[in-house]
């Protein structure tokens, strides 16, 4: 069995906590922020530079939103548990609540371990990786915003 890109969805938005006024550029290096937090937790596993941020559409408190979303991957991580692991010590230290999943592959591509992680009024993010690949995801909180102004 041959697996090729491992994807964790977010369901949803992670929105800015109720009578918090965060702004498009606070919810963006928020965002920014962490990706670099966790990307230095193995920096021999991601490239040093942060990706542009793709912006989508979301609902911010009943009004038309922005959120970002940071993504990158590495091929052949070293010991991909250990990576996924290292990222779900640091958001449960952070304060999120985090779900893990370790699901058997084959001998090839041994596990799939992923971790989700969502707290309010913080970025949400998931990593995910196998011996074959890895993968990073941090979106930023969904703020008022108008996302084809960042398109």
């Amino acid at each position: 069995m041959t697996v090729g890109t491992v994807v964790i969805v977010l369901g949803g938005c992670s929105t800015a906590r109720p009578g918090v006024v965060t702004s498009v550029m606070e919810a963006q290096d928020q965002a920014t922020a962490e990706f670099r937090e966790v990307v230095a937790l193995d920096p021999q596993t991601w490239s040093g530079a942060t990706p542009p941020p793709v912006p989508n559409d979301c609902t911010a408190n009943g009004h038309r939103g922005v959120q970002f979303t940071y993504f990158t991957e590495a091929d052949k991580p070293s010991n991909p548990r250990s990576l996924v692991r290292a990222a779900a010590r640091r958001w449960k230290d952070e304060g999120y609540r985090i779900e893990e999943v370790s699901i058997p592959v084959d001998a090839e591509t041994g596990d799939i371990s992923a971790v989700t992680a969502r707290a309010a009024g913080k970025p949400s993010a998931s990593m995910a990786g196998t011996t074959i690949r890895a993968h990073l995801y941090v979106d930023s909180v969904c703020v008022r915003g108008d996302p084809d102004s960042y398109r």
